[in-house]
């Protein structure tokens, strides 16, 4: 039998040759059918298909010769081969990787990968300019989509709840179900914007109503009682038992449960420590449900089979919410593991949004609209990170480059937000307020930065009617202070003047504008003794 196998193969290996490629691939099927597990004819045939056009099957023939033998560099290889031409190009440089860390010496694989990294870094490229010209026009439209879905779950848990329980008997048993809980409809809105959401009191019954109904009527597993590896595996057996259908939904349920509880432990915390640390675990579990659950994800079905909790947007979401309430937290409880769990999220999603780009043609508008705000939450995080490692090192003196390194964060984050968006006016006042630390300034930069943000600013009112949130903003009143003291000082300052670094001064001090004075003075002197040495 061995033989014949290699007979038809070496057959096909002639008729590959001479680029009768359909030939060829008769052949290697009639090897494959001979000894089915012979990995050579599977890899052959997974480049023959290549040469055909048929990359989705040679990316499955690809993988059949690896399955068979794991170490078989050449079938990595293959794999390789189709998903470029399938234009997934990260998963295409790692097999190009595995198959040189197999066999470094294999032919074409070093040009292959080259060829790869140049098309993954134009590809990225594209993609980052594309998110930007994707950016809606007006914060509005993200409002509106958060908006109708918060208000369309209110009016689903209303209706459950004045309406009677529908129920029926079958075989002795009595089965009852009410309508919707409204959850689905609240954790969209709130994940796309909350900005817009008044949570009275009544509000909030609502939703404790919607948790316990979420609750009674799809009967999860609690991840309180048990680990979160202990729920996925229970949930494994299940899916064995009941199937997917079953499982998604009470896994959704859990996941949304989850996020919502965090999120109001969070928002109505007041600067209680404990309540926060109880949101943040709560929104970290509703991030490692869906992380965990990957394992018991049916690959093979559709995204609409699979269920929304598994698309790139709905996670990126919780993650960013994380990244809010872990920054909120940090604020009341300076401990440095928070900022590398900032630091990790926003990694994970700036890798996500580059992976995984959204467009108007790829996803419906939700959670977030598309990967440009999930981006500048992202960089937001990380410019959050640099800003309180730089004051965390202060005392063994400025670290420059981590300061550097906040503002290009912060201006990345300003960039992929409309002109309208508040948090766009936020991100500008925070790399100004850090540029005013780092000193070497113009003071016609700074000012050009701050009309910026009072532009965003007054388009911003329009929509949101209220800019009290803004107005309290500290990094903004604190570049508003510095400003007003500038002008108070009584110094002749030009705009070409370039401002001394202020990274060791308070700017809450009492004797601010006095320690800024004596600042500016000294570094005008020295500006003009400067200017007067000849070169």
């Amino acid at each position: 039998m061995t033989d014949i196998k290699n007979v038809l193969r070496e057959e096909g290996n002639k008729l590959f040759n001479k680029r009768k490629y359909k030939e060829a691939l008769q052949k290697y099927t009639e090897a494959i059918n001979a000894i089915p597990n012979d990995h050579f004819s599977w890899s052959n045939r997974a480049i023959t298909r290549v040469k055909l056009g048929d990359y989705v099957e040679a990316l499955a023939d690809g993988k059949k010769s690896t399955e068979i033998e794991p170490n078989f560099a050449r079938g990595y290889h293959r794999i390789a081969n189709a998903l470029e031409h399938l234009k997934r190009y990260d998963e295409c440089l790692d097999a190009l990787n595995k198959s040189l860390q197999l066999d470094p010496n294999i032919g074409g694989a070093k040009e292959d990968r080259k060829r790869v990294e140049k098309l993954i870094n134009k590809q990225r490229k594209r993609q980052t300019s594309n998110q930007i010209q994707m950016l809606y026009s007006s914060m509005s439209v993200r409002l509106s989509i958060a908006c109708h879905a918060f208000e369309e779950g209110l009016d689903e848990i209303r209706a459950s709840f004045s309406a009677p329980m529908l129920m029926f008997v079958h075989d002795g048993l009595a089965y009852t179900f009410a309508l919707k809980s409204g959850i689905e409809n609240i954790t969209n809105g709130i994940m796309n914007d909350d900005r817009c959401f008044h949570f009275e009191d009544d509000v909030n019954e609502l939703i404790k109503r919607a948790i316990l109904m979420e609750y009674v009527t799809k009967r999860p597993l609690d991840p309180d009682t048990m680990s979160i590896e202990e729920t996925i595996q229970q949930y494994s057996i299940k899916k064995q038992r009941e199937g997917w259908d079953t499982v998604r939904v009470e896994l959704t349920a859990n996941i949304r449960v989850h996020f919502l509880l965090g999120y109001l432990n969070v928002k109505f915390s007041e600067g209680a420590v404990e309540d926060l640390e109880g949101g943040v675990e709560n929104i970290q579990k509703s991030v490692d449900l869906i992380t965990a659950a990957r394992r018991i994800d049916p690959g093979d079905k559709s995204t609409q089979e699979r269920g929304v909790i598994f698309k790139p947007t709905f996670i990126r979401c919780l993650q960013a919410h994380l990244i809010k309430a872990l920054m909120k937290l940090y604020e009341y409880k300076h401990d440095l593991q928070i900022l590398n769990r900032i630091e990790n999220e926003a990694t994970n999603i700036i890798s996500s949004c580059e992976t995984h780009p959204i467009s108007r043609e790829s996803e419906p508008m939700e959670y977030m609209c598309y990967s440009a705000p999930h981006f500048s939450k992202a960089y937001d995080g990380l410019g959050f990170v640099a800003l309180k490692r730089f004051n965390n090192k202060l005392k063994d003196g400025p670290d420059f480059e981590i300061l550097k390194l906040a503002i290009n964060n912060y201006e990345k984050s300003a960039q992929y937000l409309p002109n309208d968006d508040l948090d766009k006016a936020k991100m500008i006042y925070n790399f100004t307020f850090c540029k005013l630390r780092l000193g070497n300034f113009s003071c016609a930069e700074i000012h050009n930065h701050v009309t910026k943000a009072e532009k965003v600013e007054a388009a911003a009112i329009k929509i949101l009617e209220d800019l009290e949130e803004i107005d309290e903003y500290q990094l903004k009143v604190d570049v508003i202070k510095f400003l007003n003291n500038m002008k108070s000082s009584g110094i002749n300052i030009k705009d070409e003047f370039i401002l001394p670094p202020l990274y060791d001064v308070d700017f809450k001090d009492d004797k601010f504008e006095q320690i800024l004075t004596q600042r500016v003075k000294q570094h005008t002197s020295l500006s003009e003794e400067m200017n007067k040495i000849k070169i």
